[in-house]
């Protein structure tokens, strides 16, 4: 996606998306100046700007006995069925299901968020996933807190280590990160 911005209209914006692995290579090689990644990073020819700590939450299907809990312990999810996001959201909720002490039955997995709700909707699994993805579950699902034990994903901004960034990458890098 190419975009121009209203406060910096001689700067164009390009947006390319990709997996972790895929945007730390853009990094490195310099195809990109930035790159927002789940962490942690592939490779090592960069710097990591940390950006944001975000916690998980179960995506359940309103129409279940789930809906109606404010909050899950993990554990009590082991007999459930569980719809996964592929990419590194599936490699956390996986490590987190193991780590509480159960292997998650895998009733399915998409690449594609929106798959994900669907499936869930139609009561056909649970599925763990970053709060960002779970904002808006529809009215078909609802996003439950899971209060033990925390999970969670670090999102960093990764710079080419050694590379001075443009003028424009620079603005940018601190746009996204207000405040600090």
């Amino acid at each position: 996606m190419r975009r121009s911005g209203a406060g910096h209209p001689l700067v164009e914006l390009v947006l390319a998306e990709g997996t972790s692995e895929a945007v730390a290579e853009w990094v490195e090689s310099g195809r990109v100046e930035l790159g927002i990644v789940q962490l942690p990073a592939s490779g090592g020819s960069f710097t990591e700007h940390p950006l944001l700590t975000e916690p998980f939450v179960l995506l359940a299907s309103s129409r279940g006995g789930l809906a109606r809990r404010r909050s899950v312990r993990l554990e009590s999810l082991a007999t459930e069925p569980f719809v996964f996001y592929k990419g590194r959201a599936r490699e956390t909720a996986l490590a987190a299901c193991r780590a509480a002490g159960f292997e998650p039955r895998v009733a399915c997995e998409s690449g594609e968020l929106e798959t994900v709700r669907a499936l869930v909707a139609a009561g056909l699994g649970v599925a763990l996933l970053p709060r960002l993805a779970a904002r808006e579950p529809g009215a078909s699902c609802v996003a439950i807190r899971i209060s033990a034990p925390r999970i969670e994903r670090h999102l960093a901004v990764l710079t080419r280590a050694g590379h001075t960034l443009s003028p424009a990458a620079e603005v940018f890098r601190k746009l996204l990160r207000p405040g600090r």
